[in-house]
């Protein structure tokens, strides 16, 4: 049901296609100038890397959101979290233990992990996977908020919004044990999301659009002001943040874009998610292996990489429930055990 749902909306796989590409594109650069491409930081590459920081990961939570609110809670707290813990959860402690080993062996790696490390594994989340167990806590406060009722009027939920919202400003210095502080980061993008969907917020009218725009680019040429050393550094927990990813992610969703090519990129988004990494740092090792060192080769060739290998790996994994259970999370299926 959810999929049908999605494919009469190809905006939504449209921009979801679009944030895997952006979040592919970055950890190809790197998040500093020691990972990835090793990009300096004085570079235009860096540049536009640490720009596009203030949308990918509150779209991600946006859409998650969106979605989320087609096929809400509806009770049994229970077998609502187990799911969860199927589709969120298995696969994090997989494929993440998975990509740190690989971290630890390969030569080229970024980063090896020291004996405490392993022994904080997952409780200190690992690289980018620290999302699931993020969203994770979410979906425990989202059945408390359903349950509660507080997400059942507009009104109760702009008050929810602002109140996260406001905890939020002040998460800036708490740990990320066990996802706890990407929670907080996320919640206001992800509560913002359900309201979306389930409020019919999506802005049709120009002057609401326009609106949200100059707020959205205000916000968005102050932050860059801030990378570009004329203003303070713009953090993640701040007002502008919440700006940047609230409207950016509003006028994406507005703007009905429908890409053949993002709409199946958009179907895979959750392999790409997790695999990505892996096909992203082999490209280039590979490459670097044979002498190309120039980032508009690699960077490239890496996004590709990183979008077409974690597909051919869904395609596969779904042919056993073993695999498509342990490295998807998917429900056990007759189709598959045959």
């Amino acid at each position: 049901m959810l999929g049908e749902v999605l494919k009469k909306d190809n905006t939504v796989e449209t921009v979801r296609g679009l944030a895997c590409i952006l979040l592919v594109a970055y950890h190809v650069v790197g998040d500093t100038s020691l990972s990835g491409l090793k990009v300096a930081d004085d570079s235009f590459i860096r540049y536009i890397n640490d720009t596009l920081s203030y949308l990918r990961m509150p779209l991600f939570t946006f859409l998650s959101g969106y979605v989320y609110a087609i096929r809400p809670y509806s009770g049994g707290a229970y077998s609502f979290l187990k799911g969860k813990a199927r589709r969120l959860l298995i696969p994090m402690l997989i494929v993440g233990t998975a990509f740190a080993i690989l971290q630890s062996l390969v030569p080229q790696s970024n980063r090896s992990l020291s004996s405490s490390d392993w022994l904080m594994l997952h409780i200190e989340p690992v690289a980018h996977y620290w999302f699931l167990e993020s969203l994770f806590i979410i979906f425990i406060f989202t059945i408390f908020m359903e349950k509660g009722g507080i997400l059942n009027s507009r009104a109760k939920c702009a008050f929810t919004i602002i109140l996260v919202s406001i905890i939020y400003l002040f998460g800036e210095n708490l740990p990320n044990t066990l996802g706890v502080s990407g929670a907080l980061y996320l919640f206001p993008y992800f509560l913002l999301g359900v309201a979306t969907y389930r409020f019919s917020l999506v802005p049709s009218k120009w002057s609401y659009k326009l609106a949200i725009f100059l707020i959205a680019i205000v916000a968005f040429v102050y932050a860059n002001l801030g990378l570009l050393g004329y203003a303070e550094t713009v953090g993640r927990h701040t007002i502008t943040s919440l700006c940047i990813g609230g409207g950016g992610a509003l006028l994406l969703l507005s703007s009905r874009l429908n890409s053949r090519v993002l709409v199946y990129i958009g179907g895979y988004s959750y392999s790409i998610y997790l695999f990505h990494v892996f096909a992203t740092s082999s490209s280039r090792i590979f490459l670097n292996k044979l002498g190309v060192s120039e980032h508009l080769i690699l960077l490239p060739i890496g996004v590709v990489a990183g979008l077409l290998m974690p597909i051919l790996v869904e395609h596969i994994a779904l042919r056993w429930n073993v695999s498509a259970t342990a490295l998807l999370g998917r429900r056990w299926t007759a189709e598959a055990a045959r």
